[in-house]
């Protein structure tokens, strides 16, 4: 469907930011970036584009480059609760829970999105505190859908921070978090 999309209107980057998405979920991440490189050569201002290159910076573990593209698309939207909630990750995934914990410290609460209870409980995760995070987890279900939770969620376990959905109720009694530390 999207060669024929193509074949149609070569000139599209959503073709080939559908292809990278398609890619990345497979966790082939260089191609995937060469596909979302690909869109921002048609369009370079092609914000879905950008927004999915740095989620393969983060899945790939490229921490710095991540952030410095999440940063970029910030400048374009300041007030994105998703964007705060990937640096948070970043910070935190690259050693400076401080920094992700200030930075969620300045998150608006409450806010559109469960993006600051989802930040909050990764950075539980990542330190040891496996209660706090749960606690977390049943707040953000008290106040958005599990739609609404549904891609913050993905994303905690497309990282390895959780096992499997964290606002599942009835996963939420065994939620774990993998690559926890105890650096209390």
């Amino acid at each position: 469907m999207a060669e024929a999309a193509e074949r149609a209107n070569p000139k599209r980057p959503d073709i080939p930011n559908l292809r990278g998405a398609i890619l990345t979920k497979q966790k082939r991440y260089d191609e995937a970036a060469e596909q979302f490189n690909a869109a921002l050569a048609l369009d370079p201002n092609f914000y879905q584009a950008k927004l999915n290159l740095a989620e393969v910076n983060l899945r790939q573990g490229e921490y710095a480059e991540a952030a410095r593209r999440y940063e970029e698309l910030q400048r374009l939207d300041p007030g994105s609760e998703l964007l705060q909630f990937k640096l948070i990750l970043c910070a935190l995934l690259s050693g400076d829970a401080s920094r992700a914990s200030t930075m969620a410290d300045i998150m608006k609460f409450p806010g559109k999105t469960p993006a600051y209870y989802f930040a909050r409980a990764a950075i539980s995760l990542k330190m040891g505190n496996n209660e706090a995070a749960k606690k977390y987890f049943e707040n953000v279900r008290k106040y958005y859908s599990e739609e609404e939770c549904a891609y913050f969620a993905r994303s905690l376990k497309d990282l390895d921070l959780v096992d499997s959905n964290p606002v599942d109720p009835a996963k939420l009694q065994g939620q774990r978090g993998k690559n926890s530390t105890n650096e209390n």
